[in-house]
């Protein structure tokens, strides 16, 4: 074999590998464009707010306080309270209602016992329904239709 049949031989194999390397490329470059874009949406859904009473989600009991709640991913939200203390990973569902643009988290209340019920955004692009507990659901037979408690948010 000559040396310029080696080398005729060995360009498309460069070629080859470079437009492997390439895609590669491509694909982490797509990756990190993703990441970037979640990361941002989270902290764009992050707000504070104060809940003066200790409440129900899920199967988790949440003592009154200030709690951070952050978006993450399509259907969960992180109820975490600001000391560290407490806090719960809730799943919900997307709900569209007409809230006049007003950030709210909202509750159910039977008697003295609160229900997470609502999260409505800042933005007014996705509101978030919790799905009601075993426990809510046995005191809404037992109570009938509850109160509903309505805490506004105005930002971060």
């Amino acid at each position: 074999m000559t040396n310029s049949t080696s080398i005729a031989h060995s360009l498309p194999q460069a070629a080859s590998a470079w437009r492997r390397s390439a895609g590669l490329l491509a694909i982490v470059a797509l990756t990190l464009v993703a990441f970037a874009s979640t990361a941002s949406a989270n902290l764009d859904n992050r707000f504070t707010v104060h809940v003066p009473f200790s409440f129900s989600t899920g199967k988790v009991e949440l003592p009154s306080g200030d709690y951070s709640v952050e978006r993450r991913g399509s259907n969960v939200l992180v109820f975490r309270k600001v000391d560290g203390s407490a806090s719960a990973f809730v799943t919900t569902s997307p709900i569209d209602i007409d809230h006049t643009g007003q950030a709210a988290v909202v509750f159910n209340k039977y008697g003295a016992t609160y229900y997470l019920s609502q999260v409505r955004s800042l933005t007014g692009t996705v509101d978030f329904k919790v799905p009601q507990s075993k426990a809510e659901e046995k005191l809404a037979r037992t109570m009938g239709e509850p109160q509903t408690v309505t805490l506004k948010i105005s930002g971060r």
